[in-house]
């Protein structure tokens, strides 16, 4: 997701929702904001609206983010991509929250994995990064099989990315860091990082941008009181508005 100063997460104690392993219960769902999304048009007429690092599962179970899929890229269902199309809205973006056991469930007949990717992490506001951290850490954190990737490029000291990466150093915190910088990238050298700092516009300059999450119209096959149904994960979202809200922030 994109977007910290608008976010909810509502925790489910109802509804199971389809995997590859079959109906397995999760823990909540999260809503955001991301105005960057992909169309993706698999065969069949089966189509996913999602955000950019949406992770895909393919053949073989292993993922590709949506913004890495290429035509005639197979995916998990057995169908081929046909097209992959990019569209800004402001519709929300949602996403299940820890999946029991498989961390995988299916979304318009696409098998979809989980994991919390939070990108340029240094420069989001302290006043929306640490209610968010409060509230969504320990839902993700409490399964041994859940995984959070942050990202950052440097944003000087006290912040959340920067304690959490310096107290890794030491083993300290049970996170594992990578430093990598800009010129062990092949192809990047000088030309290229005084081209990308221009076209920056400065050295503060920031994107802030949240994977995995997909369009409200997409359909989850879920299971309540030994029923399956088929309902939009927007749907389901708003059944759980009506209930006792986990953490608000807006």
């Amino acid at each position: 997701m994109a977007d910290l100063k608008n976010h909810e997460v509502y925790k489910n104690d109802r509804f199971e929702v389809l995997t590859d392993e079959g109906f397995k219960d999760f823990k909540g769902i999260i809503i955001g904001n991301n105005t960057d999304k992909l169309i993706l048009t698999f065969e069949q007429n089966i189509k996913l609206v999602c955000t950019s690092k949406h992770k895909i599962t393919l053949t073989d179970k292993t993922f590709r983010f949506a913004k890495d899929l290429i035509t005639g890229d197979s995916i998990y269902s057995g169908v081929k991509l046909i097209s992959k199309e990019q569209i800004t809205n402001n519709e929300p973006v949602y996403e299940l929250l820890e999946v029991k056991d498989t961390h995988r469930y299916f979304v318009n007949d696409i098998l979809s994995q989980q994991c919390l990717l939070i990108d340029e992490a240094a420069f989001i506001p302290p006043e929306f990064m640490n209610d968010f951290w409060e509230s969504v850490f320990p839902v993700i954190s409490s399964s041994k099989k859940s995984k959070i990737f942050m990202l950052s490029t440097p944003n000087g000291v006290g912040n959340l990315f920067y304690n959490i990466y310096t107290e890794s150093l030491d083993n300290s915190n049970g996170w594992h860091n990578e430093r990598v910088d800009w010129w062990e990238v092949p192809g990047r050298d000088e030309k290229w990082r005084d081209m990308t700092a221009k076209a920056l516009g400065s050295v503060d300059a920031f994107s802030q941008e949240y994977g995995n999450c997909i369009a409200g119209s997409s359909i989850l096959d879920v299971k309540i009181d030994e029923r399956s149904v088929n309902i939009s994960i927007k749907d389901l979202y708003d059944l759980y508005k009506k209930q006792a809200t986990l953490h608000t922030k807006s």
